[in-house]
């Protein structure tokens, strides 16, 4: 019995001393070692000893995420609300907050945003999951913030943008199918951000904008994405380096002040038919990536491709009745090194089943292919991941 009393008295002296060796490390060190651990952890290491009481409070990254499709009742926001306004680094630089159905729909988002604002936050990701809700504005501090580098809204927000905006640092933002106030608000937004390098969007059916203009000088980057119907967009962005445009709708994109040499960069993806002016806009690309309903491949195949080095097309429907304008592309791109045309828009698996119409259909389509193959030198890379034909040029 003693001999277990001595050894339960020795393995809590032994636990002790390793406590102590932890407790005693800078503060730094410690801070750094609940970075590795996630949010709610590191808060809780507060109960281990006084020292470990105020050292979470100096985490300069912070995470508090409702998971999208659990169904428990509990939300991550009643933990975010009594810690959060706790922090006392000097600098936020990272905060994550997501937040989902299960949050009381009166929770005060503001008064968050208004205290890391006075912490300097650099990075914040603020995301309102609330698919039966209406949006939810923000504190106006936040459109203000001098010291802000990178912002994330996403989806039931509601972007309101006061006229005394300004976010003097601000080099990327992200705005995920939000709602604005108005176009105006938008318009603030922008123009508050004369820094802004990187602009990403994903529209919002409802999200009270019909031209989403987008007039930013210093922006390198724009990826702007609308999977519906309506809603146009117009650049002014002479810097615009690289363009990523994934768009549904019905209407053109109007591009303004943007002489070429400009894009280096082009992924576009449309279901309309390109105007004339968004297709000059493309002719200084280096790179280019598209997805067009089948005349607009005749249309690219007018532009003059100064720069062009590689290309990747992907006509919207199937057909072999196009050669003619490829051949076009291939003459006034001097530079062309690779061309990549995705194979499922003319050759079809010989494994599949398929009914009488389609088969007769491919047999019509197919007589072109000796064609293909004679004047482009085409050959068929099995190892390649897209699955494309690859044209040396």
């Amino acid at each position: 019995m003693e001999m277990q009393d001595e050894t339960g008295k020795r393995r809590r002296i032994e636990e002790k001393v390793s406590e102590d060796k932890i407790s005693a490390l800078p503060e730094d060190l410690l801070v750094h070692i609940l970075l590795l651990v996630p949010t709610k952890d590191a808060v809780a290491t507060a109960t281990l000893s006084k020292r470990w009481r105020s050292v979470w409070k100096m985490l300069p990254r912070l995470e508090y995420i409702d998971a999208y499709n659990s169904k428990s009742d509990k939300s991550v926001w009643c933990f975010l609300d009594k810690s959060l306004l706790q922090v006392k680094a000097p600098v936020i630089e990272n905060l994550r907050i997501t937040l989902g159905p299960s949050c009381p729909a009166n929770v005060d988002v503001g008064k968050w945003v208004d205290y890391v604002v006075e912490r300097c936050i650099q990075r914040l990701y603020f995301t309102l999951a609330w698919p039966a809700r209406k949006p939810r504005s923000l504190s106006k501090k936040l459109y203000t913030c001098k010291t802000l580098k990178t912002l994330n809204l996403s989806n039931k927000i509601l972007v309101d943008v006061p006229s005394q905006a300004l976010l003097p640092s601000l080099i990327r933002l992200e705005l995920i199918a939000v709602v604005y106030k108005d176009e105006d608000s938008l318009v603030r937004l922008l123009s508050s951000c004369p820094v802004l390098q990187d602009l990403l969007v994903q529209r919002n059916q409802e999200d009270n904008v019909t031209k989403f203009s987008v007039k930013v000088p210093s922006l390198v980057f724009l990826s702007y994405v609308n999977f519906f119907e309506e809603g146009s967009l117009v650049i002014d962005s002479p810097g615009l380096k690289i363009l990523n445009r994934i768009d549904y709708s019905e209407c053109a994109c109007l591009i303004e002040n943007m002489p070429p040499p400009c894009l280096d960069m082009a992924e576009v993806d449309i279901d309309s038919y390109p105007n004339d002016k968004f297709l000059t806009s493309l002719s200084s690309v280096i790179y280019l990536n598209l997805t067009l309903p089948m005349n607009g491949v005749d249309a690219i195949s007018a532009v003059n491709f100064s720069r062009l080095i590689e290309c990747k097309l992907t006509p919207s429907n199937s057909s072999y009745l196009w050669l003619e304008s490829i051949m076009r592309l291939l003459h006034n791109s001097p530079k062309l090194k690779v061309l990549i045309i995705n194979s499922e828009c003319y050759s079809k698996n010989e494994d599949e089943d398929e009914d009488e119409d389609e088969d007769e259909d491919e047999d019509e389509e197919a007589e072109d292919l000796p064609l293909w193959r004679n004047l482009l030198q085409v050959h068929r890379d099995k190892e390649d991941d897209d699955d494309g034909v690859r044209i040396n040029v």
